[in-house]
């Protein structure tokens, strides 16, 4: 309302349910910045407990995700999301078409199907369901939707973001007042870059909350690391998302940026004067 009303004149990152007031605002523009897309969607599995302690029972989950159901509930405008089939942000000079076959095939009974291969006969599915976060609690609406259309028994447990942040770092049984599934988003600039991407690694007790664990994608990302030219990178960059798409480290949903926002009869006088010209 204040920079609508003219109290002031920028706004560097306007809550995505906005844009669509501030599009239509008189005087109001809106600048995406940058070439990459700020935010990248994630799903985390629990590796340690059933049933996605079990690899095939984890690589189920990529058949319940449409990417583009994920991004018209959290954007809505096309302009500000990108679907992307890989785990280093697509538009990146690193991003690459390792192992994204397995998360292009959308067919929900496939991964009921593969959930029975893996050894699940029904049991309840704990999801930590945020209820107050702009992007991840229409995000994970849309994943219990997909789960249960598909036949999951989803035992969806609504509580607060900060709630999430606290309950997903227990490595109890999900009974026991654990979890099996959150989700949460992650930097589009440090997915850029395997080193920084610190949800693509797989550190066992040492990683991140969902605890993979796979030697091999720690090794590449070492190796990534001590590189010694941009066609070795690229080579590792491709080998290590094929490995931990395989591995499921995470489920990715898409891209998306939130552009800035300002006054635009203001902000471009001042560039002009800035830039010598008249006002």
């Amino acid at each position: 309302s204040a920079l609508i009303n003219g109290e002031i004149d920028f706004f560097e990152a306007p809550s995505i349910d906005f844009l669509p007031i501030l599009e239509k605002a008189k005087g109001v523009k809106l600048m995406k910045t940058g070439t990459l897309d700020s935010t990248h969607g994630m799903i985390r599995l629990n590796h340690l407990h059933p049933p996605f302690d079990n690899p095939k029972a984890r690589q189920a989950m990529y058949h319940l995700i449409n990417q583009e159901d994920f991004l018209r509930a959290i954007v809505g405008n096309p302009a500000y999301y990108r679907v992307c089939h890989g785990l280093i942000t697509c538009g990146s000079p690193l991003a690459n078409d390792g192992g994204s076959a397995m998360l292009k095939d959308y067919n929900p009974k496939k991964a009921l199907q593969l959930l029975k291969e893996a050894g699940y006969k029904g049991e309840p599915i704990t999801i930590l369901q945020a209820t107050d976060h702009v992007t991840i609690t229409p995000a994970t609406q849309v994943l219990i939707q997909a789960m249960r259309e598909a036949g999951i028994n989803v035992d969806a447990q609504a509580m607060d973001w900060g709630s999430v942040v606290s309950r997903r770092s227990k490595k109890d049984p999900p009974a026991q007042g654990g979890w099996n599934i959150f989700v949460t988003t992650t930097g589009g600039v440090g997915s850029a870059n395997p080193v920084l991407h610190t949800w693509i690694g797989a550190a066992c007790d040492k990683g991140l909350f969902g605890w993979p664990c796979d030697a091999k994608i720690e090794e590449l990302r070492n190796a990534f690391a001590f590189a010694q030219s941009d066609e070795e990178r690229k080579k590792i960059a491709t080998e290590l998302q094929t490995r931990a798409i395989e591995q499921v480290v995470y489920i990715p949903f898409g891209q998306w940026t939130v552009p800035l926002a300002y006054r635009a009869d203001r902000i471009e006088k001042w560039f002009r004067l800035q830039q010598g010209g008249k006002g």
